[in-house]
């Protein structure tokens, strides 16, 4: 796999997970919208701190996808990379949901 794919598959992935971690974030915001100042910060600081891990994973899990698909299913790169980044995305945005969930309920807020 080239240097040039790598590099695409990764921006493009991280792109795409930061535009839904704004969206996120800002449903966070509105969810969070009448709670107490400290426990809603408590719950934006966790979330990003998960967010920022399910970024990384994602990253190195479509960086994977795409090893496995060129080597394994001779698939063509272009293919190859909307998928790989697709699948990641995907993947990557449920995540961010679960952990914006599990950071409500960690910082106390029922």
């Amino acid at each position: 796999m080239s240097k040039r794919l790598t590099f695409w598959i990764s921006l493009l992935t991280s792109f795409g997970l930061m535009l839904t971690g704004l969206l996120y974030l800002f449903g966070l915001l509105v969810a969070l919208n009448g709670v107490p100042e400290k426990q809603g910060m408590v719950a934006i600081g966790l979330w990003l701190i998960l967010h920022l891990g399910i970024l990384l994973a994602s990253a190195f899990l479509a960086l994977r996808l795409a090893r496995l698909l060129i080597t394994k299913a001779a698939w063509g790169s272009g293919l190859t990379l909307c998928l790989s980044v697709f699948a990641a995305v995907l993947l990557g945005a449920g995540a961010s949901f679960f952990a914006a969930l599990l950071s409500i309920l960690l910082a106390g807020i029922r």
